[in-house]
């Protein structure tokens, strides 16, 4: 027995000693009587005062509950094993404690089992792995820090050579880091003329040590390309040798894409701005000789029979045609390169429609024509609206349904309806019908673009070069309203608006 107890002090005093390896400790568990020993790191990782005893179950339940699952089932086995000849290897686990003065704390524990009299015996060594845990998760949110970053990073070997690639760089070029690490290099990402450009600035990166802002054009796994603009940075060894250069890259696809729509914003501004030009200089070009001719014909009239009164009325007609044309023409012009917001005027809506009715009733009483005025009870009295533009707008759609309705009736609806979550504001709902000789469907796709006339041969029965509703259209976008219409051959058509306006007292 004495034999017995020397052996076992032997072997404490030994595992005393590993208590110099800061950090790790010992801890024994014996079924025999239910007893564990813990050596002074043990105690130390608990905060356990040296000469307080402790029993197993306190030590299990210093474990978070995460994981003491898997101690209390070793726990139970070490009490009701009855075969010894199947007791498990080393085992290694890492769990966290909360020890006796409420500290969080990682453990690295390995537990080995034995048989001693027919009893059950525990053994293993506690290692406290806080400080490498915290170092651990540190390190993966830098990684991940790194890997999803907004740029793409990537580092070459001073050959050219890739050898690591963030993820962000991954899914800018398709590749997978394995395939990247098998070789890739600069010249299989870079176009042929980046590439040149990159190695021509090799020297002042080794003299300066960073290359900033260098813009290259990348070339895709599916061989597609994008532009980025690429920060490069030497990297030295500890002997302050360049070894290796890092880059970080920004996908320049957006700004690109920005950068062109920017470009032909300006080429189509520009070409609007050349275009109005041009048209206030044809205006002035064709209106002074049309002025003459109009002049020179209406002062002929008293000097001429009436006979030859029908030549002079011919050469009338025809140069009104004609500057009518020209003013249509130019107004198209101006609605497509007038890009100004709309401006707001107190409009007194009843009062407003009234006046464009009348003006048109004197001009097709003589027609047989019936013209109908319709408005909502619901109207307000007054609304702030672009009073010159609506003006435009119905003077153009009136225009077309007389110039078209040989008998029958116009009929204009008028309502106006405010925005549910917003009641300073509305929507002016405007409704055109007339009873004349309709369109084919199969044009009411095309009957706002310019000059286009929806029956052959209109242009010679109707005056008008088909830019009526071109300027329509044109009036509406600029007002941030809508226009449909409808129509059929023999059954009229009906135009549909709605412009927004904003309400006033």
């Amino acid at each position: 027995m004495k034999t017995q107890l020397d052996s076992d002090q032997k072997i404490h005093d030994i595992l005393e000693t590993i208590d110099a390896l800061d950090g790790i400790g010992f801890i024994e568990y014996r079924t025999e009587d239910n007893s564990v020993y813990l050596s002074p790191n043990c105690r130390q990782i608990l905060d356990l005062p040296p000469h307080q005893n402790i029993s197993a179950s306190q030590i299990i339940h210093c474990i978070d509950e995460e994981f003491r699952q898997y101690f209390v089932d070793t726990a139970h086995e070490l009490q009701t094993q009855t075969n010894w000849t199947n007791l498990p290897p080393v085992i290694q686990t890492e769990c966290t404690i909360t020890s006796f003065t409420g500290k969080k704390k990682w453990l690295r524990m390995y537990r080995k089992r034995s048989v001693e009299n027919g009893f059950t015996v525990s053994k293993g060594f506690w290692q406290d792995i806080s400080a490498e845990v915290q170092e651990r998760i540190i390190a993966e949110q830098f990684q991940d820090l790194y890997d999803n970053a907004p740029y793409g990073y990537h580092t070459t070997f001073l050959d050219g050579r890739i050898s690591d690639m963030n993820r962000t760089m991954l899914n800018y070029l398709g590749y997978t880091l394995q395939e990247v690490k098998n070789g890739l290099g600069l010249a299989q990402i870079l176009t042929r003329e980046s590439f040149r450009a990159r190695m021509s600035f090799s020297e002042k990166l080794f003299r300066d040590g960073i290359l900033r802002d260098f813009e290259a054009e990348f070339v895709r796994k599916d061989g597609s390309t994008f532009y980025g603009l690429v920060t490069a940075t030497l990297v030295h060894n500890a002997a302050g040798e360049p070894m290796a250069i890092r880059a970080a890259t920004v996908d320049l696809t957006e700004r690109k894409r920005f950068e062109e729509h920017e470009r032909k914003a300006s080429i189509a501004e520009e070409a609007n701005r050349v275009r109005a030009e041009f048209m206030n200089m044809l205006s002035h070009e064709f209106r002074t000789p049309l002025g003459i001719i109009l002049g020179a014909a209406d002062a002929l009239k008293s000097f001429v029979d009436d006979d030859p009164r029908q030549f002079v009325h011919m050469i009338e007609s025809g140069g009104n045609r004609l500057l009518t044309l020209l003013n249509n023409v130019l107004e198209l012009a101006q609605t497509e390169s007038d890009t100004g917001v709309a401006t707001l005027h107190r409009t007194d809506i009843l009062s407003f429609f009234r006046h464009i009715h009348e003006q048109w009733s004197s001009q097709i009483e003589t027609r047989g024509i019936e013209y109908l005025l319709e408005f909502s009870p619901t109207l307000p009295q007054a609304i702030l609206v672009d009073m010159p533009r609506l003006e435009r707008i119905l003077v153009c759609l009136l225009d077309n349904a007389f110039k078209f309705t040989e008998n029958g009736f116009v009929r204009l609806v008028v309502n106006a309806m405010p925005q549910q979550h917003d009641t300073t504001k509305g929507t002016l709902h405007l409704r055109l019908n007339d009873t004349g000789i309709g369109i084919p469907e199969y044009h009411l796709q095309q009957v706002f673009e310019p000059f286009f006339q929806g029956h052959r041969g209109t242009t010679r029965q109707f005056d008008g070069a088909g830019i009526g509703l071109t300027v329509v259209r044109n009036l509406i976008q600029q007002l941030g309203g809508s226009v449909q219409i409808s129509s059929r051959i023999g059954s009229g058509t009906t135009v549909t608006l709605a412009i927004p306006f904003q309400m006033t007292n």
